[in-house]
């Protein structure tokens, strides 16, 4: 079961405390505005090596622009035991948010 978390929780998390959170977007896009303390594993790479960007010990929080990409990659990596919860609209629902 993928696990996941709204703009509006995420938002309130982020005032508490630091959280890991990868945009799986593109680097231009990540470049061109992301959710604050983000880092970027577009998901091609993130999917090819998780053990690269991730550790099965941490919570990571997911997304892309819309949500889909980032259902798909917790979908796979949740299969390869690693923690994670997508964030769910993207970067599209952060930013209309803001």
């Amino acid at each position: 079961m993928i696990r996941s978390i709204n703009i509006k929780d995420l938002k309130d998390i982020l005032q508490i405390r630091k959280i890991n959170m990868i945009d799986l977007r593109d680097n231009y896009m990540y470049l061109s505005g992301t959710i604050p303390g983000a880092k970027n594993a577009p998901i091609n790479f993130l999917l090819m090596m998780p053990d690269k960007y991730l550790k099965k010990d941490e919570i990571y929080y997911l997304f892309c622009q819309y949500g889909k990409q980032s259902i798909k990659a917790c979908r796979k990596l949740t299969e390869l035991g690693y923690k994670v919860i997508n964030i769910e609209g993207g970067y599209f629902e952060y930013s209309a948010s803001i």
